[in-house]
């Protein structure tokens, strides 16, 4: 097993069923049904009532970075076409990271499927470009930073535990795109969603819902896209580029380096969780690049 050292694996007991409905029977929530959807990195997640979203908190920060959470959906509620969740209940108690907060079930959310078309990727885009200014209005005051200069170590630290597992070739992309130098000053311009995969966006016929904020930070807003650069490349910066009128910086640049940053730690995941997606997304992203290396800084090398 590969292990990263950072608190990301300091996951306290296990929540049960039983554990949840206690609690929310005695903060008047009648429970008729109840059952364990998944666990994440961050929150235990059960459905109650086939209603409702409940989520627990597996640590104390992150039972921080949900009543951050939960005040800064109140500030979108009804802004936007794209949904996002509407918290119902936010308890504090005694299990796991010591929070419990629940939201009603994006109906249609139960028939989505993730994010699959430009159309929608744009219209995701433009969503975020809204909520980014909102918090430039507001005082909102968020313990996260997205840190540049901590999460290239990380990725760095990653890089040195897969280089086994890598193709000589990616291993000279990943060795050289190490080596760039970008702005690494974080000038806390934006309120960023900080974890906007496919899988957090989902879409139906009628509705796009973007979920999982639990990871919201002071950042770039570039930062918000590096996901969406993984899974769809460079065909994603002619949706940035409207967007970015407004923005200076060489966002693309980034966007192209830190993205393979960000390859590295998730395939570095994938392989310490068995988590194969993770590490085919990052391959994919990889191995595009190398077939295809379009962005300027890539032919510097490649």
């Amino acid at each position: 097993m590969i292990q990263l050292n950072n608190n990301m694996w300091n996951v306290g007991s296990d929540v049960s069923e039983a554990d949840v409905r206690t609690i929310l029977e005695a903060n008047n929530t009648a429970v008729q049904q109840l059952r364990r959807l998944h666990s994440g990195w961050d929150c235990y997640v059960f459905l109650l009532n086939e209603t409702q979203i409940v989520r627990v908190a597996k640590r104390q920060n992150v039972a921080a970075r949900m009543r951050e959470e939960v005040r800064f959906l109140e500030l979108l509620q009804g802004q936007f076409d794209i949904a996002v969740p509407e918290y119902k209940l936010a308890i504090e108690c005694s299990i796991a990271g010591g929070l419990i907060g629940s939201y009603p079930l994006i109906i249609e959310a139960e028939i989505a499927q993730n994010l699959n078309s430009l159309k929608a990727i744009a219209d995701v885009v433009k969503f975020c470009s809204g909520f980014h200014k909102i918090y430039q209005k507001h005082d909102i005051d968020l313990n996260n930073t997205f840190d540049l200069i901590e999460f290239r170590q990380v990725a760095n630290d990653a890089l040195k535990k897969i280089w086994g597992h890598l193709s000589p070739d990616v291993q000279h992309l990943l060795s050289k795109v190490f080596t760039i130098n970008i702005d690494e000053s974080d000038s806390l311009q934006a309120c960023i969603h900080n974890d906007l995969r496919p899988a957090h966006i989902l879409q139906s016929a009628s509705q796009i819902a973007v979920i999982d904020w639990t990871d919201l930070a002071w950042a770039e807003p570039w930062q918000d896209f590096l996901w969406l650069w993984m899974y769809w490349g460079d065909s994603l910066y002619p949706i940035l580029s409207k967007y970015y009128q407004g923005w200076n910086g060489n966002w693309n640049k980034n966007i192209a380096v830190v993205g393979l940053w960000k390859c590295a730690l998730e395939y570095c995941y994938g392989l310490q969780t068995n988590d194969n997606e993770k590490i085919r997304v990052a391959k994919s992203a990889l191995n595009r690049v190398i077939a295809k290396p379009r962005h300027p800084i890539y032919r510097e090398f490649l």
